[in-house]
């Protein structure tokens, strides 16, 4: 009698994504980088902004934040300027250089 094979375990699941020879850790260390971004930038916002903002993308000093439609990405835009000021005043986003704004609508919760 063939016996099926055994289903992973929750814990084997994390032992694998804890391990730094999984093929998945570079993915989870920027999943890790992009977290501690948002936790870092968001605050720099205004509440009835930041509800709609997540960090997206970093790459060579380049944040991309992403929003739910044309409006809010246009509002963003325009305080560009003065949210890179208060990252270089912020060591833990001293390094961004640039901001670009992205709509991605999927990324939220528009039911209603």
């Amino acid at each position: 009698m063939i016996t099926p094979p055994k289903k992973p375990t929750a814990q084997q699941a994390g032992s694998l994504l804890k391990s730094n020879h999984s093929a998945l850790a570079p993915l989870l260390e920027k999943v890790n980088q992009l977290q501690q971004l948002n936790a870092s930038f968001l605050p720099l916002l205004e509440p009835a902004l930041r509800a709609h903002c997540q960090v997206v993308n970093y790459t060579e000093h380049h944040l991309v934040i992403a929003v739910p439609n044309g409006a809010l990405a246009t509002q963003l835009h325009f305080m560009i300027p003065a949210l890179l000021v208060r990252c270089k005043q912020d060591s833990r986003l001293h390094h961004i250089q640039n901001i670009q704004c992205k709509v991605q609508p999927m990324l939220f919760n528009t039911t209603r």
